[in-house]
């Protein structure tokens, strides 16, 4: 079924583009700016500001350590969350509806209570000074979004196929990877994704959990606008939302090419593969 919008719902289309993209224009106008404090207009534009930020060991380190937390966030959100959403989806853990209020709990509770919480936790721990903090806390967020997209993912998905497979005489394990992982693989990238994308522009977290040693992007980020509100700062958060924004086309490339590959109808030579090889 195909959707047509008339000139009303072109014109709100427009709208709505235009407020949530001219915020990032703006600063990125003030991100490549010649200019030694942020001015708009900026009387010209540059890159010096961005090799500056690239160059600058503090602000690299703060992006390597960015990235390692939420590299690190996804493979545990992945590990914890892909089994959890099979086991809710498939009603093996208590009363389904139950446990997806439960595991989306952190995803309600306000970042700062579940910051505050954390920090008292780790603090007793004294393990404050580490990334450990801070995987652990993303990971508690990613993975609730990993639960919710398989789940939802796992209801489109028939069950005969993964028994049809166990009676052809595959195991349990070759018909979980075989099977019902690349049936669902766009729930999991999506997981995958929003895990990450918690992970990488959480400043909450950072604020609470965060150190002098132990300082993520979102954290430098803000104590730059805290103290010296220069373009560097604008440069860095474009920078922060340009990574956001791949990302998620990223993720959304390869849904799009697995659904391309996979159509649901190829799913029965999948199944006849995995009991030719087993």
């Amino acid at each position: 079924m195909t959707v047509r919008l008339g000139p009303f719902g072109w014109i709100l289309l427009i709208l709505v583009n235009v407020f949530l993209w001219a915020p990032l224009v703006v600063v990125a106008m003030l991100g490549f700016s010649d200019a030694n404090s942020m001015t708009f207009p900026p009387p010209a534009y540059s890159t010096r500001w961005l090799s500056a930020l690239l160059s600058d060991p503090v602000w690299t380190q703060s992006i390597t350590t960015s990235l390692l937390i939420g590299s690190v966030t996804v493979l545990l959100s992945l590990v914890l969350g892909v089994p959890l959403g099979l086991g809710v989806a498939r009603g093996a853990i208590g009363r389904q509806y139950s446990v997806q209020a439960l595991v989306a709990t952190p995803l309600i509770l306000p970042a700062i209570s579940l910051a505050v919480g954390f920090y008292f936790v780790f603090a007793t721990l004294k393990v404050l000074d580490s990334i450990v903090p801070l995987v652990v806390a993303h990971t508690t967020v990613g993975v609730s979004y990993v639960v919710i997209t398989v789940v939802s993912a796992s209801r489109t998905l028939d069950p005969r196929l993964e028994a049809a497979a166990r009676t052809m005489g595959a195991s349990f394990s070759k018909a979980l990877i075989t099977i019902t992982l690349p049936l669902i693989s766009v729930g999991i990238i999506g997981g995958a994704v929003l895990a990450f994308l918690h992970s990488w522009d959480d400043v909450v977290g950072a604020l609470m959990l965060g150190t002098a040693r132990v300082q993520p992007f979102p954290l430098k980020l803000w104590g730059e606008m805290q103290n010296v509100l220069d373009p560097i700062a604008a440069t860095a958060a474009v920078l922060l939302s340009l990574v956001s924004i791949a990302i998620l086309l990223i993720g959304g490339l390869i849904v799009v090419l697995r659904r391309r590959r996979m159509p649901t109808g190829q799913a029965a030579n999948v199944l006849l593969r995995s009991g030719a090889s087993s």
